[in-house]
């Protein structure tokens, strides 16, 4: 019995290329189930649409002009579907925390073997890691890390006050990030790194370049094995500072270090020191004191303790970042929230002795106003949080029903920067920094609160929500009462002065996190006390 050999032309070959390019195009337009969704043309048919805007960082901004245009349904990717529904939220993340779920988005953000508690896609390994995780960052555990904090607030304080009543300008961001480096290295690696002082940076994480990668290789699963060397073949200048990203997994090997260092002065009966992060994960999760099945191994616990390295020092430091834009670009909001310390805040204590972050919740709901506002209109957790409809009936959206999908499952997305710019949510002043929206209880508006998701929603929201408040709550508060700030350019402090930045919004990118793309620089001076409201 032969074998026939059958000898295809080159032209033979390139129609039959190009015939099934038609089909595959004229399929994913018109009869894909998600054909009827409006979206870029280059997005229905491959996911290096969303992988390409991740590498300038502009990915979260698109899907918001995107959404603009549409309206609350646009398909960024053959099965990618980002909302800003008002039902969203509740469909996907609370009610549907259970039964969605993610996505192969994720599975870049963390070890294959050792997933942490982000990217970790089993439902049930997730509970499990999130409640053993929660004894070192519920809100009463993180009260008690607030002594280490404050020592590196007041360093902060220090510096800033030796750029007073001189022409000398600080680097605000700069500042800010730096205080929170020693803050997230203390706690979670015992060591005093003081960076404040040393100013070297490069001794944490480039979480920036991690985070790109990681975003476009989520974005473009087909390419995730082969990713490190095309990213650094595209023609981006962001790519070409990967180097650092490869420098940084040397880091791990530091964090491991760090940790054996903690188990052996526990081991060598050497004094404790105060209860960190690092201890306190420990004696919970890894020899814990009280007897539970529950563990994590060495390896689970460096996975993690990276993990909140990178995640850690980013979102607090760029969140005070952007709120100071928004109050050195809004004085008069900048003075409502220096009468409300000076009339409120330091009754009860003072700079010297520093401000608890309940004091602050207390004490300041025109600031906290201010800070949710600035998380509204910059967040800076800002990808789209995607979970795969996994219902043959689909997912209930409001009044639209998502398809399960045929070969590949439907992703369905909320990327907060959309829906916080969402007219449909927030109204036509939705890109206006309007802190009394948080404060009027007067108003037909919808309940703002349930709609803010800055550090997502539902059981998988940011396990370090509540340690990253308690460092903006001290930062901005200490700052705010000692010092006055104001834009270093004379120009534009001037146009800040003349409302010319009402309904402007700072230059950002995003790698999945995002930031101000030039750092906020300001002149300073002590402060005295203000007695005209400016709140708004």
């Amino acid at each position: 019995m032969g074998i026939a050999i059958v000898s295809l032309s080159t032209p033979t070959l390139i129609v039959g290329l190009l015939f099934s390019l038609v089909l595959y195009i004229v399929y994913q337009r018109y009869w894909h189930p998600l054909a009827r969704y409006p979206g870029p043309f280059l997005a229905s048919l491959t996911n290096l649409w969303e992988a390409w805007y991740w590498i300038p960082g502009q990915t979260p901004y698109r899907l918001a002009k995107l959404h603009a245009e549409y309206g609350p349904f646009v398909r960024y990717g053959p099965n990618k579907i980002s909302t800003v529904s008002t039902e969203a939220i509740q469909a996907i993340y609370i009610k549907g925390a259970k039964n969605l779920v993610k996505t192969n988005w994720y599975t870049p953000f963390g070890h294959p073997q050792f997933p942490n508690v982000f990217n970790e896609r089993d439902p049930e390994a997730h509970a499990v890691r999130r409640r053993l995780l929660l004894k070192t960052f519920s809100p009463q555990i993180v009260e008690t890390y607030e002594p280490i904090i404050k020592v590196h607030v007041n360093r902060l304080r220090e510096h800033i006050g030796t750029h007073c009543d001189r022409p000398q300008t600080l680097n605000l961001s700069k500042a800010i990030y730096a205080c929170v480096c020693d803050i997230i290295g203390d706690l979670f690696l015992s060591h005093d790194y003081n960076v404040q002082h040393s100013g070297e940076l490069h001794r944490f994480a480039d979480d920036h370049s991690m985070s790109m990668l990681a975003s476009v290789s989520g974005a473009w699963p087909l390419v995730q094995p082969f990713l490190n060397l095309i990213v650094l073949l595209l023609p981006h200048p962001r790519t070409w500072k990967l180097e650092r990203w490869r420098n940084t997994l040397s880091y791990i090997n530091e964090v491991r270090d760090r940790i054996y260092q903690r188990l052996k002065q526990s081991s060598d009966g050497q004094p404790k020191r105060r209860k960190d992060a690092l201890l306190r994960l420990l004696e919970t999760v890894y020899y814990p004191t009280e007897k539970s099945e529950e563990t994590m191994s060495m390896d689970q616990l460096v996975a993690e303790v990276f993990a909140f390295l990178v995640a850690g020092i980013h979102p607090p430091s760029a969140s005070l970042n952007v709120l100071f834009w928004h109050l050195l670009h809004n004085p008069k909001v900048m003075k409502g929230v220096a009468q409300e310390i000076d009339e409120h805040l330091l009754t009860v204590s003072s700079f010297e002795e520093g401000f608890t972050s309940a004091q602050v919740d207390a004490c300041l709901p025109f600031l906290k106003a201010c800070m949710k506002e600035s998380f509204r209109l910059t967040p800076v957790f800002s990808q789209p949080l995607p979970r795969y409809v996994v219902d043959r009936e689909g997912l209930r959206v409001g009044n639209e029903v998502l398809p399960q999908g045929a070969s590949l499952k439907t992703s369905v997305a909320v990327c907060n920067h959309a829906f916080h710019h969402a007219s449909g949510v927030w109204g036509i002043d939705s890109v206006e920094f309007k802190p009394s929206r948080w404060q009027d209880r007067h108003t037909d508006a919808l309940d703002t609160n349930k709609y803010l998701m800055h550090f997502s929603a539902g059981s998988r929201q940011c396990i370090g929500k509540a340690l990253a408040l308690t460092i903006m709550n001290m930062v901005a508060s200490a700052i705010l009462a000692e010092f006055d700030f104001e834009l270093a350019d004379p120009t534009e402090q001037g146009r800040a002065e003349n409302g010319s930045f009402v309904g402007k919004l700072p230059a950002q990118y995003s790698v999945g996190i995002s930031d101000l793309t030039q750092s906020v620089l300001v002149n300073v001076t002590k402060r005295t006390q203000h007695s005209d409201s400016g709140r708004n």
